[in-house]
């Protein structure tokens, strides 16, 4: 096996600066709406066979698998390369993951054939990974481990602090976490919760359950589905209170419990569930405020 003579030792310096960049990717993720839907772990670097350090970031909530940050020569490269992993046992899981990719690399995957270790039991390619595949999600497919990785372009050096390489960490962790979470909501719309008890007050009320309320603006992206409203744009994450969650078959119509499936809701902005309310709130009147809002735009 050939290994690139240049190749740039992972030292202290680089282990300490990889630290200091996780902590950095934790306080950015903290900003992310999904963030509550994260097991957090504190970032620790462990020792690689491949010439660099990894950590484990965190796992999803309800999800399996875990995603990881790696800093190493697994490239074989003349610098250390920065790439980030989901991984998880099911090779099925990896694929459904990957299908939903716009930037997956469907003409490459690592496998054993193309990993040798050297003498002294390193792994790496045993050529260099060529540029093209660089910024796109690819499959990597072992005997025991699976991976849905993507090994990012940026220019590395020991201080890890550009913006612009924080940036893009945050953006790849944010898109297939987002992807992971919305599978999981995907398998899941089945489990119901139970509604519209009454309690005795003064008057009576109907109990509603917030279990499926995140859920349901998180898998409509925060946007509302009549305007298409889209608070994150417009607001930024605080904007997100704009939004709420209507029944697509209303609580008030019903006189007994209901038992409520994640599909049987929709995530409205507060004017459009105003109108909705207004014109009757079923699924009939959805479709009818979408028609009276199309007609205003052709008329503008």
């Amino acid at each position: 096996m050939k290994i690139n003579s240049n190749l740039t030792k992972v030292d202290y310096d680089w282990k300490r600066n990889f630290n200091i960049l996780g902590n950095k990717i934790h306080s950015e993720l903290e900003k992310q709406e999904f963030y509550p839907k994260l097991n957090q772990r504190k970032f620790r670097p462990e020792s690689t066979n491949s010439l660099g350090y990894l950590s484990k970031l965190f796992t999803i909530k309800n999800a399996p698998g875990r995603i990881i940050i790696w800093l190493d020569n697994f490239t074989n490269h003349d610098k250390p390369t920065i790439s980030i992993s989901y991984e998880i046992n099911n090779a099925k899981s990896i694929k459904a993951v990957a299908k939903r990719l716009e930037n997956f690399n469907t003409i490459q995957t690592l496998n054993e054939s193309i990993i040798q270790p050297t003498q002294n039991s390193i792994y790496i390619l045993n050529k260099p990974l060529a540029k093209k595949h660089f910024d796109l999600f690819l499959i990597e497919s072992y005997e025991k481990e699976n991976y849905l990785t993507i090994f990012l372009s940026d220019r590395l050096t020991k201080s890890l602090n550009s913006k612009t390489l924080i940036t893009n960490i945050t953006k790849y962790i944010s898109l297939i976490t987002r992807i992971i979470i919305g599978i999981n909501l995907k398998n899941t719309t089945n489990a119901t919760v139970t509604e519209n008890n009454k309690k005795l007050a003064k008057h009576l009320l109907r109990e509603r359950k917030m279990k499926f309320i995140e859920d349901a603006k998180f898998r409509d992206n925060y946007i509302c589905k009549i305007c298409n409203f889209n608070a994150d744009r417009l607001y930024g994450k605080t904007g997100f209170a704009a939004l709420e969650v209507h029944h697509l078959n209303p609580l008030v119509l019903s006189r007994n419990q209901v038992d409520t499936k994640l599909k049987d809701l929709i995530t409205l902005c507060a004017n459009c569930h105003n109108m909705v309310h207004k014109l009757g709130g079923t699924k009939r009147h959805i479709v009818l405020l979408k028609e009276i809002i199309e007609s205003a735009r052709i008329k503008k």
